[in-house]
């Protein structure tokens, strides 16, 4: 991986963190996002030796272009962060905002998910916060900790309760249909169904 390399480069930039690389195939151009505390006071140098050995990692022919943001949170600017990565990634999961607790002391953040009992153990289910854990490990070098907590005061409504529990499985079925499977072909299949199957077209068995 990009980090790992960018780590062994310049071993005393640990807090260095590569958020995202963006690919645009058509136009052959790479845009990799890093970020680093106070980004700002980084030396020139430094930020061009970084840049140049990123270039040097991108396949042959793209142009790259990469970005140094400043790693530097507030306890508003990641709760705003945390939610915008909520709502796209588990849009369906009723986690409220207002009762979502997060504590701040200098580079640590302690996130409390206060959720009802059902939420929990859906969340539970889908590994939420080892993943969510893991996506920060890469996002930020700011040591952040989750956890979840049954907040009884919270009514749930048995209607809308079993719609969330009917969405959450339809999710689930799409993502696993929508899991990357190797094609193939299949010919001279008439000898053992008794009919032609074209080559190009769906075809299930």
């Amino acid at each position: 991986m990009l980090i790992n390399q960018l780590h062994e480069k310049f071993p005393n930039m640990t807090d260095l963190r590569v958020r995202d690389i963006l690919v645009d195939k058509e136009k052959r151009k790479i845009r990799c996002i890093l970020s680093y505390p106070n980004s700002a006071q980084l030396d020139a140098t430094v930020k061009s030796n970084i840049y140049a050995f990123v270039r040097s990692c991108v396949p042959n022919g793209y142009y790259c272009e990469t970005r140094i943001y400043n790693d530097v949170f507030s306890e508003v600017s990641f709760r705003t962060n945390l939610f915008d990565y909520l709502k796209k990634r588990y849009p369906a999961f009723k986690i409220s905002r207002d009762r979502t607790v997060i504590e701040q002391d200098e580079r640590n953040i302690s996130v409390v998910f206060n959720v009802s009992e059902t939420t929990k153990n859906n969340l539970e289910i889908a590994n939420f916060l080892e993943e969510i854990s893991h996506y920060y490990v890469n996002f930020t070098c700011y040591h952040i900790t989750f956890d979840i907590r049954v907040d009884k005061t919270i009514v749930v409504d048995e209607q809308s309760n079993a719609l969330y529990q009917e969405k959450l499985v339809q999710l689930a079925i799409n993502k696993e249909l929508m899991r990357p499977m190797r094609c193939f072909n299949v010919i001279n299949v008439e000898k053992y169904i008794g009919k032609l199957i074209g080559n190009h077209s769906p075809m299930y068995i």
